[in-house]
């Protein structure tokens, strides 16, 4: 999938016109089961006293997460074989370079609180892998759509807050108001044109960020196979400083 762009539209050539060519492909090949990723994203911004819930009406905030929610209607209405799609909420572990930024600007004693009360819910990146896992050829599965995450959503600043802890540094906290994340945002998208270069900041990614929260319901996924994330805050960040070290 795409999740970082120069033209909104390779969004859709990829997350949906690609996802309609695996289908195609699982279909033709006759796949026993198909498990498809799709996004929290394709949902709606939701807080931690009404979390987005599988059933609820989709509505999504920027062209990512519609791409996301189009990709998803193209397995619904054209798989032939049994399929699952799961919505992760926001990934970070080993491998990840998006949240890596984060890491390495609060390694420089800076730290960029935005929407620092902002509720959402993580998954750390070998929990999803074992979700996938939990779901492949499972027939409680099939036909279903789960959102996955861990069950206890967290703060912007307390995420922060948690990296710099486990780094034993204090860096200096700089409160963003949305008006400077908005301008953050639209510049970053003019330089990525200019250079040709994606950057996850863009206007699409403000309406994202700016959100109330992005806390999502896990229950169902938990209620038909018993499956739970189980990796707290504290230890995924561990695992992935290590994994940063390690990788240089």
């Amino acid at each position: 999938g795409k999740t970082k762009v120069i033209k909104k539209q390779e969004f859709f050539q990829v997350n949906c016109e690609g996802t309609r060519k695996v289908v195609e492909a699982a279909t033709r090949q006759d796949i026993r089961h198909l498990v498809h990723i799709s996004s929290l994203a394709a949902s709606h911004p939701a807080s931690l006293d009404l979390p987005a819930r599988e059933e609820d009406e989709s509505r999504p905030v920027s062209a990512y997460g519609l791409s996301k929610l189009l990709g998803e209607a193209e397995v619904v209405r054209n798989c032939k074989v049994p399929y699952t799609i799961l919505r992760p909420s926001a990934v970070y572990g080993p491998r990840d370079m998006e949240f890596y930024q984060t890491f390495k600007l609060i390694k420089s004693l800076l730290m960029p609180v935005f929407n620092g009360d902002m509720q959402f819910s993580l998954i750390y990146a070998g929990d999803l892998a074992s979700a996938v896992s939990s779901c492949l050829g499972n027939k409680e599965t099939f036909f279903k759509t789960y959102n996955v995450a861990h069950p206890k959503p967290v703060k912007n600043k307390q995420f922060f807050d948690e990296i710099a802890a486990q780094m034993s540094i204090k860096p200096v906290r700089i409160n963003v108001p949305k008006q400077v994340l908005y301008l953050a945002c639209f510049f970053q998208e003019g330089l990525s044109q200019i250079t040709r270069k994606p950057n996850i900041l863009s206007r699409q990614k403000y309406n994202e960020l700016s959100a109330k929260g992005w806390v999502c319901s896990v229950e169902k996924i938990e209620r038909d196979i018993g499956y739970i994330a189980e990796t707290s805050l504290q230890e995924g960040i561990a695992k992935s400083i290590e994994w940063y070290k390690q990788n240089k």
